[in-house]
């Protein structure tokens, strides 16, 4: 199975991250991300055996992490992955806290981590030539109540997101 962990924002959010996607995509000439797979990654884990799924299972429920509202209020451009996205220009305590805990929480389970700091990104279009033209956005703020554990699968020739598992964080 391959899984991560996710905040997943609400329909209302996602369509609204799509519009700011339309405005970039003539500029920058990538390609779309689909509106139902729009989020942020909190830990990619890769191919993990589904002998562990109870592990994840029980490594998220177990996570104390707090709710948070967080302002996506940047357009951000990253030529080496080649794709746009939308970011914090502040991101909250709360949200560095749950990236943390769940990294060290998965290390110590023996999943793999990235050794780069977290970085709050939601990919809006993928195979860009150049940065977008338009950095100015209105400010979205995303209140960020639970997260979920992803498998990522392929079908249909898409790229399609099951939710496994959502966890609620305490308020």
């Amino acid at each position: 199975m391959r899984l991560f962990f996710a905040l997943w924002p609400d329909e209302r959010l996602r369509e609204t991250l799509t519009d700011w996607a339309r405005c970039c995509r003539a500029s920058s000439r990538g390609r779309p991300v689909r509106m139902p797979n729009i989020h942020a990654t909190l830990a990619f884990l890769g191919e993990v055996d589904p002998s562990r799924l109870p592990a994840l299972r029980a490594l998220g429920a177990e996570l104390p992490a707090r709710a948070f509202d967080v302002a996506l209020d940047r357009l951000g451009y990253w030529p080496r992955q080649r794709i746009v996205y939308a970011g914090s220009s502040v991101p909250p305590a709360a949200l560095a806290a749950l990236a943390s805990g769940l990294k060290l929480r998965l290390a110590g389970a023996g999943f793999p981590t990235e050794e780069r700091p977290y970085v709050l990104h939601v990919t809006l279009l993928r195979d860009v030539r150049r940065a977008p033209a338009t950095a100015a956005v209105a400010p979205l703020l995303w209140h960020v109540r639970d997260m979920l554990l992803i498998e990522s699968v392929r079908a249909g020739g898409m790229q399609l997101y099951r939710p496994i598992e959502r966890f609620t964080l305490t308020a």
